[in-house]
């Protein structure tokens, strides 16, 4: 495998990590995509061909699409000889991408978004640049992958950022040996509220209406309020003229950076000022900007990564904010600090619960209050502190290295894959992102021919009928407690071929009320959250309902199904998906592919977060294939787990708080079914 890389920064220590042969394309300078003297990006094409085409990389990687150069179409230029253009040059019509002149995929890491400047440049050219057969580009930020695919932009991927391959210290910094109490680094780098910026009111306008409608509706996307909810815009697309997208996307990129700006203040601004304003010296600001902007006291940036790291290492405590130029996700500071050792406290967002393990790994505030508390809580514990740092430290290095984010690059692309080690393999066992694929096309990757599927938190058949369609030799129970949707089921049940069971899947049998609420497919055997609801509107309770409530293992013997048919398992049952585990644990011993709904914010009363279901199903011995977003993505998804190739013996959260099931669940050993 031999990879052409355009940055200094990481891909040459990740493809060294990986046993890479790899290949310099040189430092191309101004010929960043962004470029608008477009005779530079042509320019630097050339030289960069007559460098690469005699080694035929593989793959060409990059950072921030610095490797999307072009050549002339036509014949051969002397590479010494800059190139002129008259002003009526169309690039589309004449050039040819690099990458494709090699015959080589061109894989470009975005960890902070793609460039707005991608606006500024040549009309008629950077929109059909992002078109181009052979650019695959990997995206920090969710948000802009879906904005991007909406207005049909190929080749995207979500893919969280990484810390580079460097030799790290592991011993544990000893508390007495911390130089500083509270650190920040970042630089106020946007400046949009700066002084001498008089921007117009109407320039602001969709960035202040974004944001106010994503306090009533957590996890809205810009796009979609700009485009479908306020109509500010009208959206790019394949069937509209080059220039007229080149228009569209440059006034939508200008009102999105306008959106991106008010985000920063208040998920980031807002709580360095608290910060510097309550705790004085004791919080370290490092980075530029502060001072003008706030008149807040900050010294230089680290000026090295060697720097960087020994700051993050011996700060008692690390803060992390979202970066500035990002709608969601996580920059490579959260990486960076924890492969560096550093304790990491981060305002909470759902991306760090799917690297991390939070309280064990990291910790996570939700606003000032908790912030200034754990702050003190953490100064005055500094070896639970300390403990929190290496275990960040271990799961840091063991999959979220940018060596790591390489091999998984590799796979997605089906390239030749790395030369096989222990180290590499377990830590891409260890990688998952959003998926953006269907969950079901994935499990008959798992399973191909599933034998018995359980489908808990039926609604009125729509799962069944999509489980139906794909696997259609399947035995399939469905189970729905609500009265009303039952009977919708249950009409459905002949023509669907599956088994209706009327009942509540839960860790008791027996009987309960089910709350009704104002969302009809959101009833829960939970409570209403009072607080900090994100889902307010929606999980309104509205009634109550007595249902019959069965554990999977005992209803398993009742019903004569053997649970070691049952191959895949899939729970949308509202918060409540631990509890229906809990009474399903010797059927997940023989389970191959379990789908649950999955929250990030708590929007039932008591209600176990993601980091909970994560924790028990690796414990169960299943492994996260992928994670798929919802329309809330910042609230709530759904996980796909499969049986892992090496399952641990079950540890204390699985086993020890598995009464009766020392050996079979009750009524299991009636059953005579055969698989």
């Amino acid at each position: 495998m031999r990879v052409a890389v355009f940055s200094d920064h990481v891909w040459p220590s990740a493809a060294r990590a990986l046993a890479f042969a790899t290949v310099a394309a040189g430092d191309n300078g101004p010929a960043h995509p962004s470029e608008p003297e477009l005779h530079r990006r042509v320019n630097a094409g050339q030289r960069t061909y007559e460098r690469l085409r005699r080694a035929s990389p593989d793959l060409l990687m990059d950072l921030d699409g610095d490797g999307l150069l072009h050549l002339l179409a036509a014949g051969a230029v002397d590479p010494e000889k800059p190139i002129e253009f008259n002003p009526g040059y169309r690039a589309p019509l004449e050039l040819r991408p690099l990458h494709q002149a090699l015959g080589a995929p061109l894989a470009s890491f975005f960890p902070n978004g793609i460039p707005i400047s991608l606006a500024d440049g040549q009309p008629g050219f950077d929109w059909p640049s992002l078109h181009l057969d052979g650019w695959f580009k990997f995206v920090a930020d969710r948000a802009q992958v879906y904005e991007l695919q909406q207005m049909g932009v190929p080749g995207l991927s979500y893919m969280p950022a990484a810390a580079p391959d460097f030799e790290y210290g592991t011993r544990p910094l000893e508390p007495n040996a911390a130089r500083v109490p509270i650190a920040f680094v970042g630089s106020l780098r946007g400046g949009f509220f700066g002084p001498g910026r008089q921007d117009a009111l109407h320039a602001l306008t969709p960035g202040l209406m974004a944001y106010a409608h994503d306090r009533g509706v957590v996890g809205a996307a810009f796009y979609d309020v700009y485009h479908a909810l306020l109509k500010m815009g009208k959206p790019c697309g394949p069937e509209v003229a080059p220039e007229e997208n080149h228009r569209r996307l440059s006034a939508y990129l200008r009102a999105r950076q306008a959106y991106l700006a008010i985000c920063a203040v208040a998920r980031r601004d807002r709580f360095v000022m608290l910060l510097k304003r309550q705790l004085g010296d004791v919080f370290q600001l490092f980075g530029e900007g502060w001072d003008a902007q706030y008149g807040l006291q900050c010294g230089p940036a680290p000026a090295t990564l060697a720097e960087a790291l020994e700051l993050f290492r011996t700060a008692l405590v690390n803060i992390d904010l979202p970066d500035e130029g990002c709608e969601c996700g996580l920059s490579a500071r959260v990486f960076e600090v924890t492969a560096a050792g550093g304790f990491l406290l981060a305002l909470a967002r759902p991306e760090l619960a799917e690297h991390f393990e939070i309280g064990i790994e990291i910790e996570t505030f939700h606003d000032e209050a908790e912030l200034l508390d754990k702050c003190q809580h953490y100064l005055a514990n500094p070896r639970r502190a300390a403990e929190i740092a290496a275990a960040g430290q271990r799961r840091t290095l063991q999959s979220h290295l940018y060596s790591h984010r390489l091999r998984e690059i590799v796979r997605r692309l089906e390239l030749p894959r790395a030369p096989s080690t222990a180290s590499a393999a377990a830590s891409e066992a260890s990688a998952a992102y959003f998926n953006l694929g269907d969950w079901i096309d994935e499990c008959r990757r798992v399973v191909p021919r599933p034998r018995v599927i359980l489908d808990c938190g039926a609604f009125t058949g729509t799962t069944a009928r999509l489980l139906r369609r794909a696997f259609p030799q399947a035995e399939i129970h469905s189970f729905e407690p609500v009265s009303a949707n039952f009977a919708e089921l249950e009409r459905a049940a002949a023509e669907l071929r599956v088994n209706a069971v009327r009942a509540a899947v839960s860790d008791q049998d027996g009987e309960t009320t089910i709350n009704l609420t104002a969302g009809g497919q959101s009833a829960s055997l939970l409570g209403f959250q009072e607080e900090r609801n994100p889902l307010v509107l929606y999980h309104k309770i509205t009634g109550g309902e007595r249902v019959r409530t069965l554990t999977l293992d005992r209803w398993c013997g009742e019903a004569g199904v053997d649970p070691r048919c049952i191959d895949i398992v899939k729970m949308d049952i509202q918060g409540a998906e631990l509890r229906a585990l809990a009474g399903a644990r010797e059927l997940l011993r023989h389970a191959r592919a379990v789908f649950l709904e999955v929250g990030f914010r708590r929007f039932y009363k008591d209600m176990p977060l993601f980091e909970d279901v994560e924790r028990f199903m690796r414990a169960a011995g299943f492994e996260r294939r992928a994670l798929y977003p919802s329309a809330a993505p910042s609230v709530w998804g759904d996980a796909l787990y499969v049986r892992s190739a090496t399952p641990p013996a079950a540890t204390a959260p699985f086993a020890a708080s598995a009464p009766g099931l020392a050996g079979s669940a009750p009524g299991i050993a009636s059953v005579s079914t055969a698989c």
